[in-house]
């Protein structure tokens, strides 16, 4: 294993970016609005992409009357995913073979998603990665949302790692926002128009991906002078 440049860190979302789990999340919203005769619209769904799994909860209880009380729902919710991340999710186009290659070139890594923090070992597990990873962060786990920088900031004192030195790989516009603001290097990966369209990414990010197949490592690495030397 290949020595580690000091301060380096890249950081991953999973659902979306690493695991191919989106629809899952989408199909559980559009299942419990119907259940109401309710429906999902664009509005809600972006809203719903920003969520956490209680603030959603409450966002389905509250908006469609599903479930005896937010917390009951928060727990019919819980025991769907924990089964399908367990047995079901599977790897982004790409996601696996950049983690063992990020791994062999000993960058150190770290997981900061919205999810549950129990879903994102039982995904990263059942497709292999988890085990490239420093520390897996949920918002659970900080007490803050990825709006703000606490988790990423909480991801890169895990790796050693300097943010100005460090990549964030995210679908989500508005957390690639929130990693810019708070003086990371960012990578958009496309997953759906809902979390950022291509052009949205391209325009919020510094880089953007079709997949993540499309990430060149040396590029990364060679912007991370400019950027260093511009934070100076």
């Amino acid at each position: 294993m290949r020595p580690c440049p000091t301060g380096i860190g890249f950081i991953f979302d999973c659902d979306g970016t690493l695991l191919d789990t989106m629809d899952a999340w989408l199909s559980m919203e559009d299942v419990f609005a119907q259940r109401a005769d309710g429906r999902i619209d664009s509005a809600m769904r972006e809203a719903l992409c920003t969520m956490t799994m209680p603030e959603e909860a409450r966002f389905l209880h509250e908006t469609f009357g599903v479930g005896a009380t937010p917390e009951a729902l928060e727990r019919e919710i819980d025991e769907y995913f924990m089964s399908y991340y367990a047995e079901e999710a599977r790897a982004k186009p790409g996601a696996c073979e950049l983690i063992e290659e990020v791994r062999r070139r000993g960058i150190p890594c770290a997981i900061a998603s919205s999810s549950p923090h129990a879903y994102l070992e039982a995904g990263l597990a059942r497709v292999g990665i988890r085990d490239a990873f420093r520390t897996v962060l949920s918002t659970d786990d900080v007490g803050a949302s990825k709006r703000e920088r606490v988790i990423y900031d909480t991801a890169a004192k895990s790796m050693r790692a300097i943010p100005e030195l460090t990549w964030c790989f995210d679908d989500a516009v508005y957390a690639l926002r929130a990693m810019a603001k708070a003086g990371y290097g960012t990578v958009g990966v496309y997953d759906r128009d809902t979390s950022g369209t291509i052009g949205q990414l391209e325009e919020t990010a510094d880089t953007a991906v079709l997949s993540l197949e499309g990430v060149d490592i040396d590029e990364l690495l060679s912007l991370n002078a400019c950027r260093f030397a511009a934070s100076a």
